[in-house]
């Protein structure tokens, strides 16, 4: 399979969060393509998110899980801007928009985003992981034996900023603010993963 490289999975924005797509646009030629998604997105309430990629928003008094466009999702992309895009998939009229807001210091816009939008569909390259893992999968988990490429696929990239290398042996990916997933691999299949309190 393929490498679809550090994936940033995405976050739930503030206010501020769409202000990635004012200013110049990071690559206009990105406008009016139609892409795959590379991963399990999460969106908050909104249709926002970002890189930091977080599980659950905040809804009330609690978080609740994000809605979320699955892997190999076909988007166009409606709008580019200095820090992120707008999207939108076949047959809705809603606007997704996904911000580089967190990862700057080990990646560009662009690469970033190459990583996220696709040319072709990730889910070719898993049609025949056993039953269980395919579940995990579709359904945004991540489970023991799972390898690398089937975690990016089922969560999205680990936040750069808190995980810049693949190559490493743990990743950790944001449940909330407070909280992460600490992902370990043995021979580039998941061990374990614990949940534990976010890094100061």
């Amino acid at each position: 399979m393929r490498s679809l490289g550090p994936l940033i999975a995405l976050t739930l924005a503030s206010a501020g969060g769409c202000s990635g797509l004012k200013g110049r646009p990071f690559d206009p030629t990105l406008e009016g393509r139609e892409l795959y998604l590379c991963c399990n997105v999460g969106f908050d309430g909104g249709f926002v998110t970002s890189d930091a990629n977080y599980r659950r928003y905040r809804s009330g008094n609690g978080y609740i899980p994000r809605p979320i466009l699955a892997a190999g999702t076909r988007v166009r992309v409606t709008k580019v801007g200095e820090s992120a895009v707008a999207f939108q998939t076949p047959g809705s009229s809603a606007t997704y928009t996904l911000t580089f807001a967190f990862g700057h210091k080990q990646l560009s816009a662009g690469q970033y985003f190459q990583r996220i939008l696709l040319e072709t569909n990730p889910l070719d390259a898993v049609r025949d992981v056993p039953a269980p893992i395919a579940d995990a999968i579709r359904e945004g988990r991540l489970v023991p034996g799972m390898t690398k490429d089937e975690a990016l696929i089922a969560r999205g990239y680990p936040p750069a900023h808190r995980t810049p290398s693949l190559a490493a042996s743990e990743w950790l990916y944001y449940e909330t603010g407070a909280f992460v997933d600490r992902v370990t691999f043995v021979d580039d299949r998941i061990r374990s993963v614990v949940l534990e309190p976010a890094p100061q």
